[in-house]
């Protein structure tokens, strides 16, 4: 499987002072529609592996894969009250416990819902 990989180059203005954010909202007229404070490179058709047999390690590369078995249904998951009564739970409850902390908060989450095309 392939992707594009989209990142922030560490030579941006600001790059050591300002957090970069990107805003992604659905406005009335249902366009999708980004807002970045960065400039951003892409590096296409990337081959991507199998992460889960990855050591990649939070305080060492700034992310990494763990298991999160949830109690929602794949459909549940375009529902948005479902998703953010029980999964952002969830997702609380395993950062909280991960990083020993009560001081986790989701600023941002995105609900997919696919309608069908009309025409």
């Amino acid at each position: 499987m392939k992707a594009t990989l989209s990142f922030a180059p560490r030579e941006n203005p600001g790059h050591e002072s300002e957090k970069y954010y990107r805003l992604n909202y659905i406005p009335e007229d249902d366009r999708s529609t980004s807002i970045m404070n960065f400039g951003y490179e892409e590096i296409r058709d990337i081959q991507l592996k199998d992460w889960r047999a990855s050591h990649f390690k939070f305080d060492t590369h700034g992310m990494m894969l763990t298991r999160l078995d949830t109690q929602l249904t794949y459909d549940e998951f375009s529902d948005k009250m479902q998703v953010e009564k029980v999964y952002l739970t969830e997702v609380w409850t395993l950062l909280s416990g991960m990083f020993k902390t009560e001081d986790v908060y989701i600023f941002e989450y995105l609900v997919c819902v696919f309608r069908p095309r009309h025409g």
